[in-house]
C-alpha cells in the first residue's frame, strides 16, 4: 500500500521549494560561471577546488534560502518585508565580500562582517579559488554548519511565534483581526 504524504510545516515546505529551485538552477549557473571565468582568465582551477566550490556553493545556497524564509516570516509582524530584504541584500554585498574583498575593508567592518553569515555564504566558497593552495574546507564547513543551525533555530522560533496568528487569524495581523467588521 503506498504511503500517503504527510503534512509538512510551511517553513519546511518553503525551504524544500527553495532547495528545488537551487537544484534546478545550480547546474546551469555553474556551467555559465565556469565558462565565463575561463573566458576571462584562460585558467582552470584544479578539480579538488572545483569540487569544493560546488559543494560549498550549494550549501551556501541552501543557507541563503533558509535565511530568505526567515525574512519572509517577518511578514507576520511587518506590513512590507521589502525594506528588510533590501537591507539584507546590501549587507550581503558588503559583508560577504561581493563589492570588494573583506580584507580590504577597515578593521571595524571586517570584525562586524565576521559576526554575520555573509562571509560564509559568499567569501567562503570563493576563497577556494583565490587561494587554492590553502583550500582547507574545515573552517568554512564549520562556519556554514554553525550558521545553518542558528538559522534553523531562528526559523523555528519565528514559525512558532507566527503559527498562532496563522491558525487563529487566518494569517491576518492580530490588530486587524480584532476589528469586528
Amino acid at each position: 500500500m503506498p504511503r500517503v504524504g504527510l503534512p509538512v510545516p510551511c517553513a519546511g515546505a518553503w525551504c524544500a521549494e527553495g532547495g528545488g529551485v537551487v537544484a534546478a538552477r545550480a547546474p546551469v549557473l555553474g556551467v555559465v560561471a565556469f565558462l565565463c571565468a575561463f573566458a576571462y582568465t584562460r585558467w582552470i582551477p584544479p578539480f579538488r577546488v572545483l569540487a569544493l566550490i560546488a559543494a560549498f556553493g550549494l550549501a551556501a545556497s541552501v543557507l541563503l534560502t533558509a535565511l530568505d524564509v526567515a525574512i519572509g516570516l517577518t511578514a507576520f509582524w511587518l506590513d512590507d518585508v521589502a525594506p528588510v530584504y533590501w537591507v539584507w541584500q546590501k549587507l550581503l554585498f558588503v559583508c560577504g565580500g561581493l563589492m570588494m574583498p573583506i580584507q580590504l575593508y577597515p578593521p571595524v567592518i571586517q570584525r562586524f562582517a565576521a559576526f554575520t553569515p555573509f562571509p560564509s555564504i559568499l567569501a567562503g566558497p570563493a576563497s577556494f579559488v583565490l587561494d587554492s593552495q590553502a583550500a582547507a574546507p574545515g573552517l568554512p564547513a564549520r562556519d556554514l554548519a554553525a550558521w545553518g543551525v542558528a538559522t534553523g533555530v531562528v526559523v523555528g522560533f519565528l514559525l512558532t511565534r507566527a503559527s498562532p496568528a496563522l491558525a487563529v487569524n487566518g494569517g491576518q495581523k492580530a490588530a486587524r483581526a480584532g476589528d469586528s467588521s
